[in-house]
């Protein structure tokens, strides 16, 4: 209902019901990551000069959410995981 600045009413009383829904693309994560044999356990994947890879990455692992989501990675050992809803966001 909207009232003109003197209190008289000058439109009608409505209701409607509106659903939001999330937007993956702005509301949603994504998780972006590589699977590797981390041999010096510092968590970066090494190089030698030669620009070849000291750490390989590990391809087919499988890495398993706590909704049952299943990804496996790549030849590369990479992997990602789109539309992530996090709990404490709502």
């Amino acid at each position: 209902m909207c009232k003109h600045s003197d209190g008289t009413i000058i439109s009608n009383r409505d209701s409607e019901t509106v659903k939001v829904t999330l937007d993956p693309l702005f509301d949603l994560g994504t998780i972006i990551g590589k699977v590797f044999w981390d041999r010096n356990e510092d968590g970066v994947q090494k190089t030698e000069d030669r620009g070849q890879k000291t750490e390989d990455s590990i391809a087919g692992i499988q890495i398993v959410m706590e909704d049952g989501t299943i990804v496996t990675t790549d030849a590369d050992g990479k992997f990602h995981l789109p539309a992530i809803f996090r709990e404490d966001m709502c």
